[in-house]
């Protein structure tokens, strides 16, 4: 951030189907997309109107190490969604502890397998989720200096 505070990782909490991620990469560890705007405006002849759609659909990425153990956690949720007629619908929590966001699905599913890859370096699982409805509160953070 450029006032100097820093954000740490570790206190951004992410839990699906119950399971807490806790290795994270360095670098960003989960994205959130909504699939759509929740108010659009619509041009007519001679004016515009806003129409509220509501949709808070969206896609989460969680971003894993490959030697985390919770790509073994989140294989089996895949797996048994994959298996199980009409699939498996999780909750998805993430809570920023450094401050006041939060972001709360009744529903979610995997999506697909991550993109794999092995290096000398350790590589990423990137873990997309798909949310029915994900609910925000995009709150600030409490920034910690930098040591």
């Amino acid at each position: 951030m450029a006032d100097g505070s820093t954000i740490d990782l570790t206190h951004v909490k992410i839990v699906f189907g119950g399971h807490v991620v806790l290795e994270h990469p360095k670098g960003a560890i989960v994205s959130i997309a909504y699939n759509d705007d929740q108010v659009k405006m619509l041009q007519g002849i001679d004016s515009a109107n806003f129409i509220k759609t509501l949709d808070l659909s969206a896609v989460v990425t969680v971003n894993m190490m490959q030697a985390s153990v919770s790509n073994d956690i989140f294989s089996a949720f895949h797996r048994a969604n994959l298996v199980t007629p009409g699939g498996l619908a999780r909750t998805l929590t993430i809570k920023d502890l450094n401050g006041s966001s939060l972001y709360v699905a009744p529903r979610g599913m995997i999506t697909k397998w991550p993109d794999a890859a092995w290096s000398d370096s350790g590589e990423i699982r990137a873990w997309s989720i798909a949310c029915t409805r994900l609910i925000p509160n995009v709150g600030g953070i409490a920034p910690t200096p930098v040591l």
